[in-house]
């Protein structure tokens, strides 16, 4: 039993991580934010232009967007939004082929 383990859910926390993997065309930090904040959730594509939009994800951005065609899909939860998902571990670690 881990429950002691659970942090009770914040509905209206919004939290940006610290950290990001650097390359171009990389995604953002990971968001939450309420789910009323009319934001939403999308698929990153990493070749898109983001000339448009000012690429003002992140700090030295040279192309990637969201994908205007993306729609959000259900999670094991049925979940189609990041609000009260604030709490992340490690996180994704970039791998290279040898």
């Amino acid at each position: 039993e881990e429950s002691f383990l659970a942090c009770p859910v914040d509905p209206s926390m919004t939290v940006t991580a610290e950290s990001r993997v650097i390359w171009e065309g990389a995604p953002p930090p990971l968001q939450c934010f309420p789910a009323t904040n009319g934001k939403g959730t999308g698929a990153w594509d990493s070749t898109l232009s983001c000339t448009a939009d000012g690429c003002n994800y992140y700090d030295g951005q040279v192309k990637g967007n969201i994908d205007p065609n993306s729609i959000p899909a259900s999670n094991s939860f049925g979940r189609k939004n990041v609000e009260g998902c604030c709490w992340w571990g490690r996180g994704a670690i970039p791998r290279g082929s040898a």
